[in-house]
């Protein structure tokens, strides 16, 4: 797959991914797209397990919102989530204000073809619904790349194939697809 440089990437941005193939990754970039200029009124805290019932409502919307097959209940969720606070994972809440607008689950990982080199699996980014649409979510994976993520490293996401609206804001903010994972289920 060719990819053309976005203008807003310099040349020293554009950097090889898996299997030289070329890559677009806000983490490279010592320019930054027009969206990553606009405003910066985020703010992140580090999840607790005070906030578990918050972090479980918000991942079941998510789960709705993506056409997600998760069967997961509320005290299932929450109970993942506490998984996920007490283990390697960073679990950031994103606050407008005192108000908080959504949450962020990653975890640092080894690259599977260059195991010297570090990568972001970013598992859920969720933005509340009556929330959307006004540059948060562009705003909020800014904020985990600048302050949050190891510099220099490519971020990893999966898209469902369900939520053609998620995958837009991902290549929006400067995504690329890579693969397409596939099921064959049983008849």
């Amino acid at each position: 797959m060719s990819l053309a440089r976005p203008r807003w990437a310099s040349p020293a941005c554009w950097c090889a991914g898996p299997m030289n193939e070329p890559s677009v990754s806000a983490l490279t970039c010592g320019r930054s797209p027009r969206w990553w200029r606009m405003r910066m009124a985020l703010a992140t805290r580090p999840a607790t397990e005070a906030d578990l019932p918050l972090l479980a409502r918000m991942n079941k919307h998510l789960i709705e919102d993506e056409g997600s097959r998760n069967p997961m209940s509320f005290d299932q969720l929450a109970e993942r989530m506490r998984g996920w606070l007490l283990g390697d994972w960073g679990v950031k809440l994103f606050l407008a204000g005192e108000a908080i607008v959504g949450y962020a689950v990653y975890q640092l990982r080894r690259d599977e073809y260059f195991p010297e080199q570090t990568i972001v699996y970013l598992r859920q980014l969720f933005v509340e619904r009556e929330r959307r649409s006004r540059g948060l979510g562009a705003e909020a994976v800014a904020l985990l790349v600048r302050e949050h993520f190891p510099s220099g490293c490519t971020v990893v996401i999966d898209a469902l194939a369900s939520n053609p609206r998620g995958a837009a804001f991902w290549q929006k903010v400067g995504f690329a697809p890579y693969c397409a994972t596939m099921h064959l289920r049983p008849r």
